[in-house]
């Protein structure tokens, strides 16, 4: 059965990847059924935990009214209006990724996969290609699969689990020089 829900996860990642990427709008209907999925994979991993996923979404929220309020002060229009600087479908990505992930993990993941989205479309506008507009969750969708295909022995056990990343962290501070 697990591997039936991480191939769905897979599939439909690779789904709203594809709309951002083509169309630079994903289906609405995804978003809840990534998040269904998403759940019944870490209630089947034994890993759901109600307050990993609240702590995530208060991460989220104080970073969104973050963004909400620098763009206020510094262009003196809000978050979505005019040009939108960050779509409805990046936003309930977001939500979704809430789901996916332990609190650590969620930070690291949303860092790095933000940081990773930049420095891709930093290099292909470099290069002389025309950027007019960044597929963010779609950019995540993608390297949403790829953390998990890293992970596929354990069926994305280790996203919901901190403890890897503090034994790596408690080892490389034990070994500094």
């Amino acid at each position: 059965m697990q591997p039936l829900f991480v191939i769905l996860i897979l599939l439909a990642l690779f789904y709203m990847a594809w709309q951002d990427f083509a169309d630079r709008a994903i289906d609405w209907f995804l978003f809840p059924v990534v998040a269904a999925l998403l759940v019944v994979n870490s209630i089947l991993l034994r890993a759901f935990a109600w307050n990993h996923l609240l702590v995530n979404i208060g991460l989220l929220s104080v970073q969104l009214v973050l963004v909400a309020l620098y763009f206020k002060l510094s262009r003196g229009q809000l978050l979505f209006a005019g040009q939108q600087l960050l779509g409805w479908g990046d936003i309930l990505f977001f939500l979704v990724l809430t789901l996916a992930f332990s609190p650590l993990n969620f930070i690291l993941f949303y860092i790095a996969s933000l940081l990773l989205t930049l420095l891709f479309f930093l290099i292909l506008a470099l290069r002389g290609r025309k950027v007019h507009s960044i597929p963010l969750a779609g950019s995540q969708a993608v390297i949403l699969i790829a953390v998990f295909l890293i992970d596929i022995k354990q069926w994305g056990l280790y996203l919901y689990n901190d403890n890897l990343l503090f034994n790596f962290l408690n080892h490389a501070y034990v070994h500094l020089p």
